[in-house]
């Protein structure tokens, strides 16, 4: 007897068909040949799953890629908080005097929440001590014609000040009265009356120089927060001190990497991203990623990394981060959420920027061999470029060789969100590249990149049957996606994500409401990403490409003409577009 089924029947219904072909099966019951051909249906979902997950372009599940990835030595980014640095405001007359030591619990502030998003919570991850900051200022050191003011000190633009004087104060400034800094250069300031019209640029006026001299005493420090909230430490489990490769769940998602403390017997273990290289007495540990966010601490064998005695697994963590943890503007996370009493308030004085979801599966699927590719070294402008994006916090990046003179290299990059990059993470994506040149011996410059902001006017041609208020939205927002230097990470996290995930990212970057209703109209204007190329430094956009990108991703339009930008647009190696003013006329 010979078997029914052939071996290319793979679905339920080839497989039915094979059974009712043969003509000792084809008067069999009927529930009998579809529970056959289910069961055959299912196996080969499950062959071509278990098929799938074993090669990098197709694996579908993040432990399954982590593993993959992990084989050429390349470790899938989780999400990464937003971070900067915030202004600290410390009363005039600290309870216990000068200096003023705040804990790293002291340091928690709260970002203000929208009517889609709660406070979001940033933390210091260690304590500062402040101290007493004064500095006298010559009555002729206040200009009253300019209103600025002469110092030897730099101030940041938000930073709290009292001025006090041995003589007569200059009419218009009172003392025991908080003024707040404007940074003209770095030995000049101008004062405002409050931390807004500080950040505006509004600056209070003094009519007379007044007398003496006039002490500016500081009252803000500045300390380098992250979007997180601190766990207790908990137990996730208890090893059995024998058994090798033990895995321990934490339940929570978005446990921030860097935050995670794992203590043994009042011992704190070390967290690795490989076992190569340990030994039997090596005290190491790994996490590993699941899709559904949550996170396992991970032992080895007693060979390449120690068994954990029979002891409770103490995990201490902080969790947090993604692309929303990003704090676009000035003075937005001005909420104080500690019990110092010395700590009167808060503010960044800069975008809050970095913060990142966890790497897409088809992403590191991409990166991946690139990393390999470069090799952990740093030799063409596609090595640093492939290992500044690995890094983190970046969407895009350009690497510039010998922008300032042989053997040095210009980097600038985007962060996630859009904007700038942080400083810090400027120097720090700096150091790892410069670390992973030949002999170190290339100097890398992380530079801060031009974003040239380019407004939209245009004459609009609908469509009969379309309206103009129903077409404006989507409209106005190809606009912004099309210039926007974070266009291209929402159109990659559609890719990824589908459409839900990308019209949130939308609505968090612009400031957009779109919601359930939009998305056939957005997933037509995502899709039409594909036909142009990805926004990047050193652009030049045709004017055939923004036409291409509007009239075939906006329903309704008959054709636009613009009289605002010039095109071609031409940016410089280090400089990328930015969307500016929208004004768009129907006709």
């Amino acid at each position: 007897m010979t078997n029914p089924i052939q071996a290319t029947s793979r679905s339920f219904q080839t497989i039915l068909n094979d059974i009712n072909s043969d003509p000792n099966l084809a008067d069999k019951p009927d529930w009998i040949k579809r529970l056959v051909a289910g069961i055959g249906d299912v196996a080969s979902i499950w062959e071509n799953a278990s098929a799938n997950q074993a090669f990098l372009r197709t694996a579908f599940t993040r432990r399954a890629m982590v593993d993959l990835t992990a084989l050429i030595d390349y470790q899938m980014t989780e999400a990464v908080p937003a971070a900067g640095s915030i202004l600290v405001d410390i009363a005039a007359s600290p309870s216990g005097g000068w200096p003023v030591t705040l804990t790293q619990a002291d340091l928690v502030f709260l970002a203000t929440g929208s009517g889609t998003s709660s406070a979001r919570r940033f933390e210091a991850r260690g304590g500062i001590v402040v101290p007493q900051t004064t500095e006298g200022t010559g009555f002729a050191s206040w200009n009253t014609g300019t209103g600025v003011v002469t110092v030897a000190n730099t101030y940041t633009t938000g930073e709290k000040i009292r001025v006090s004087t041995s003589g007569v104060l200059p009419t218009g400034i009172t003392a025991g009265t908080d003024y707040f800094a404007i940074f003209i250069s770095p030995t000049t300031i101008k004062l405002a009356t409050n931390r807004t019209n500080a950040y505006a640029g509004t600056a209070l006026s003094f009519s007379t120089q007044g007398s003496g001299t006039h002490t500016l005493a500081r009252l803000s420090a500045q300390a380098t927060v992250y979007q997180q909230q601190t766990n207790p430490q908990i137990t996730v489990g208890t090893s059995d001190g024998v058994t090798p490769y033990q895995s321990f769940k934490i339940g929570t998602v978005n446990v921030l990497r860097a935050t995670v403390v794992v203590t043994i017997n009042s011992v704190i273990w070390t967290q690795v991203t490989t076992f190569i290289g340990a030994t039997a007495g090596s005290q190491v540990y790994k996490l590993i990623y699941n899709t559904d966010g949550t996170v396992n601490v991970e032992f080895n064998d007693g060979v390449l990394g120690a068994i954990p005695g029979a002891f409770p697994i103490l995990v201490a963590f902080a969790y947090g981060g993604g692309a929303s943890s990003n704090v676009s503007l000035p003075n937005g996370l001005s909420q104080y959420a500690g019990s110092n009493g010395n700590i009167t308030g808060a503010s960044n004085p800069l975008a809050l920027t970095g913060g990142a979801d966890p790497e897409s599966l088809a992403h590191a699927a991409n990166q991946a061999p690139l990393l390999l590719k470069a090799q952990n070294r740093f030799v063409t402008a596609s090595d640093g470029q492939a290992l500044a994006l690995a890094y983190g916090g970046l969407s895009i990046c350009q690497v510039n060789a010998n922008a300032y003179g042989v053997l040095t290299v210009q980097v600038v990059g985007v962060a996630t969100g859009g904007g700038s990059p942080t400083l810090t993470l400027r120097n720090a994506i700096s150091a790892y590249l410069q670390a992973r040149t030949l002999l170190s011996g290339i100097t890398v410059f992380f530079d801060a990149g031009t974003f040239t902001s380019y407004g939209v006017t245009a004459n609009v041609h609908l469509l009969p049957g379309f309206l103009w208020a129903t077409v404006l939205p989507y409209l106005t927002i190809a606009c912004k996606l099309f210039f926007s230097e974070a266009g291209n990470e929402i159109y990659q996290a559609y890719l990824a994500q589908g459409v839900t995930y990308a019209v949130s990212r939308i609505n968090s970057i612009f400031g957009t409401t779109f919601g359930t209703n939009d998305y056939v109209d957005l997933t037509k204007l995502l899709n039409q990403f594909g036909t142009i190329p990805p926004r990047a430094f050193g652009d030049i956009i045709n004017q055939s490409q923004f036409y291409t990108f509007v009239e075939g991703g906006v329903n309704g339009i008959g054709y636009i003409t613009t009289t605002v930008p010039t095109f071609p647009v031409v940016c410089g190696a280090a400089e990328i577009t930015t969307i500016g003013a929208i004004a768009l006329t129907q006709v």
